[in-house]
C-alpha cells in the first residue's frame, strides 16, 4: 500500500478552497484527531462527557 498524504490526495487549488472556507484558516492534521481522541481517553478532562460529537476540523464542518 502506498501511503497518501494531502499532496496526493488534493490539489493546491482544493487545499486553498478548504482553507478558505475554514474558520481556522489551516487544515486538520492526524496530530489534531490523536490530540481529540487524547483528551478523551483523559479521566480527569473528560470524566463527564457523554453522548457528544466532536469535530476536529477547524470550524470546517460544525455538528
Amino acid at each position: 500500500m502506498v501511503p497518501v498524504g494531502q499532496d496526493e490526495v488534493f490539489n493546491q487549488d482544493q487545499i486553498d478552497y478548504m482553507i478558505k472556507g475554514t474558520p481556522l484558516r489551516r487544515l486538520t492534521s492526524a496530530e489534531d484527531v490523536a490530540k481529540a481522541v487524547a483528551w478523551f481517553c483523559s479521566p480527569t478532562a473528560a470524566r463527564q462527557v457523554t453522548g457528544q460529537l466532536i469535530s476536529v476540523s477547524g470550524g470546517y464542518t460544525i455538528p
